[in-house]
């Protein structure tokens, strides 16, 4: 994948907002300017700017695989917080409130973090995520009736 450098500094800009396959606008984070930048062929994904479902439903797991470890402890904190009785449901507030931030901003995160051979290889990856986090899910529900039905007998 072909990289765009900042004019003024050289440093490599990160995509801020996909505006379609060939164009986006990217920011230096070092000079801190924007550029409306357009490619010849197809650099970005068709659905760069849609909800990233895997970081959504796998949040911490994500995170750690994707360059977002901070964040990642920090979903993790908040889930053995949420635990606590009384206050538990502003941790719990907290911890969907991120999930909805990174699924909303998944696919920049990771697209901006790593070197992509392909918008392909994008797309598959992200495609595996969500995947992961439909089985991560169903098998989540499963334990959670399971206990409920225990708790019943």
């Amino acid at each position: 994948m072909e990289n765009a450098l900042c004019p003024n500094c050289g440093k490599r800009l990160l995509v801020d907002k996909c505006l379609g396959e060939k164009d986006a606008v990217m920011k230096c984070k070092h000079c801190e300017k924007t550029f409306n930048v357009s490619f010849d062929e197809k650099t970005f994904p068709a659905k760069f700017n849609s909800f990233n479902w895997g970081a959504f439903l796998m949040g911490w797991l994500w995170c750690f695989f994707n360059g977002e470890v901070e964040t990642g402890i920090l979903l993790i904190l908040l889930g053995i917080f949420s635990n606590v009785r009384v206050i538990g449901f502003i941790f719990l507030i907290l911890y969907l409130t991120i999930l909805i931030d990174l699924g909303r901003k998944g696919n920049k995160i990771v697209w901006n973090h790593k070197e992509w051979k392909s918008v392909e290889a994008f797309k598959n990856a992200q495609d595996s995520w969500l995947s992961a986090g439909i089985i991560y899910c169903i098998i989540g529900l499963d334990f959670l009736l399971i206990n409920l039905a225990a708790d019943r007998l």
